[in-house]
């Protein structure tokens, strides 16, 4: 596609110029683009600069109605601030800027899992199971393990492998569209030899399957915490709470 186009495209989706039917189909690009979706988290970041900006010099016009008791001169600033807000494409209205789905398509992204933590004694059979399913995991082979997932989770065999080996399965389950199996899992692993990663994947899990609420407070709590996913919890965070503009 022409790169002028694409630019064209990405604007039209951050100012949400889109129709309906457009948007899905531009979020549905981004999902096997991993380009497209910086281009899109970049053009985020450079839109809020420029919010911050404007909202800055609509505060300081605002201050000036204070010091004035010209009405005429009051009109003249409010109308002001009013066409800097409108030149910045519209009001905040009450609907959010962007589905936790949309969010899960710019920020998704598989942690690194160390073998070296969270290990459990094995059963011979767990052992031979263990080895199967992290050389597959280590293949990318997450249908493999879905299948495997969906023949056995009745059994016990799941809770008696190590905690790695859990988020293995968790990440086969989000790749192949499982994510509520996949929340299941990473709700069950109580280990904190991999609590960053297990709190990464089910926030995750839950801008994936839409779950607002949930999102905000585990994006909080991963961004309070300082850890490796910090940075990208606050955006996500941040995100969360825009409000469309109309």
């Amino acid at each position: 596609m022409d790169r002028t186009i694409l630019e064209q495209q990405i604007d039209r989706f951050v100012q949400n110029e889109m129709t309906p039917d457009e948007r899905e189909q531009f979020v549905l690009s981004m999902r096997n683009d991993k380009e497209l979706k910086e281009q899109v988290a970049i053009r985020y970041l450079l839109l809020e600069g420029t919010l911050i900006n404007n909202e800055e010099k609509a505060r300081m016009a605002l201050i000036n109605i204070v010091h004035t008791n010209n009405r005429k001169r009051i009109r003249w600033i409010a109308a002001a601030c009013i066409i800097l807000l409108l030149g910045m494409g519209g009001w905040f209205g009450n609907q959010p800027m962007h589905s936790p789905q949309e969010l899960y398509l710019i920020y998704h992204s598989i942690p690194a899992i160390e073998r070296a933590r969270g290990g459990n004694e094995l059963t011979e059979k767990n052992a031979v199971t263990n080895v199967q399913l992290t050389e597959w995991y280590e293949q990318g082979k997450y249908k493999d393990i879905a299948d495997w997932y969906n023949r056995n989770r009745q059994e016990n065999t799941i809770d008696a492998l190590p905690d790695y080996t859990s988020l293995f399965i968790a990440v086969a389950l989000l790749e192949q569209e499982n994510a509520g199996d996949a929340t299941t899992i990473l709700l069950q692993i109580k280990s904190t030899d991999y609590r960053e990663e297990t709190e990464w994947l089910l926030l995750c899990c839950y801008l994936k399957t839409n779950q607002r609420e949930e999102a905000e407070e585990l994006a909080n709590k991963i961004q309070t915490e300082k850890g490796i996913f910090a940075n990208a919890a606050g955006r996500i965070k941040t995100d969360l709470k825009k409000k469309r503009w109309f």
